[in-house]
């Protein structure tokens, strides 16, 4: 599907009304609704009022595996994938995570240490470090 395709084929106000309606009453979206909906997103072309209400329904019902499949889907089919240079260390991606409001985020600690810069290293906040 080339992008924009995508939002020509979703009625924005059915879609809201069907994640739209709580924790217990919302209807999970399959793989491809999913992929079109988040390709849409990505691609700009969802309203933003009908974008706010979107984010709240997903943030209230919360994802589904065939919801995040489609995601990830649209996801992929829009990244630059990058070759890592031959001979060259790998690089590392440290995300900041949720979480970060109850629990201290350590990424600009990490920076600073110099000893750690030389591996990668990462960092689970329910179990701690991992070497």
């Amino acid at each position: 599907m080339k992008h924009g395709e995508a939002a020509m084929r979703m009625n924005w106000g059915t879609l809201i009304k069907e994640i739209g309606r709580g924790a217990h009453g919302a209807r999970d979206l399959g793989e491809e609704d999913s992929c079109r909906m988040f390709a849409a997103m990505l691609d700009g072309a969802v309203p933003e009022l009908e974008l706010g209400g979107i984010m709240i329904a997903l943030r209230i019902k919360g994802e589904s595996v065939a919801e995040l499949r489609g995601f990830q889907r649209a996801a992929v089919e829009r990244m630059q994938h990058l070759a890592a240079p031959a001979g060259a260390p790998r690089p590392v991606v440290l995300p900041s995570y949720n979480g970060a409001r109850r629990q201290p985020n350590l990424l600009p600690l990490r920076a600073l240490l110099p000893e750690l810069k030389k591996r990668p290293n990462l960092y689970d906040t329910e179990r701690g470090p991992a070497k």
